[in-house]
């Protein structure tokens, strides 16, 4: 089965989707998604909204991060969950706005079992993205050099002032 979600645009401040679930098989395959639904967008930063605008130019809309969160039901949490794996199948982050960085280190998060980017940028908070995709160290380091844009001269060893051991990106 193709993917009901297409990129349309990933710009600093949102990424937008195409939804393709217009066939009642695919809308059954996909219970969390509605035949009208044309695009979803997601924005970028330490709060998110994600809107989903039918086909007739409707939008609603759920939010989460940093200020909070809108209560939303199973189904909307399916939808929030199938989309934001989508987009990080792509190798997008929406915590990460392209701002300048000081510091990327990648690491395997014991406690979440699965591979997190650690973002430190030059101004503001720091940055946590976990892969939904890399399974090894080769995977996530091309995960964050996807991401980041600066050209990167290799990897590091780094230790945290916690004594956490992870590999640095060097610019």
């Amino acid at each position: 089965m193709n993917n009901i979600f297409e990129l349309v645009s990933n710009s600093r401040e949102q990424v937008v989707l195409k939804v393709n679930a217009k066939d009642p098989l695919t809308v059954a395959l996909n219970p969390y998604v509605e035949s009208d639904y044309e695009y979803i967008t997601v924005t970028k930063g330490p709060n998110h909204t994600m809107s989903v605008i039918n086909s007739a130019g409707k939008r609603w809309s759920i939010e989460w991060g940093e200020r909070g969160h809108t209560l939303i039901g199973a189904s909307t949490e399916r939808l929030k969950q199938e989309v934001l794996k989508y987009i990080g199948s792509l190798d997008i982050s929406i915590e990460y706005q392209g701002q300048p960085v000081k510091q990327v280190t990648v690491f395997y998060h014991s406690y979440f079992k699965k591979w997190e980017i650690s973002i430190t940028p030059a101004f503001g908070p720091h940055i946590a993205h976990f892969s939904v995709k890399a399974h090894n160290l080769e995977e996530i380091q091309a995960e964050a050099e996807a991401i980041i844009p600066y050209p990167c001269k290799g990897w590091k060893p780094y230790t945290a002032p916690n004594g956490h051991q992870s590999i640095a990106m060097i610019f």
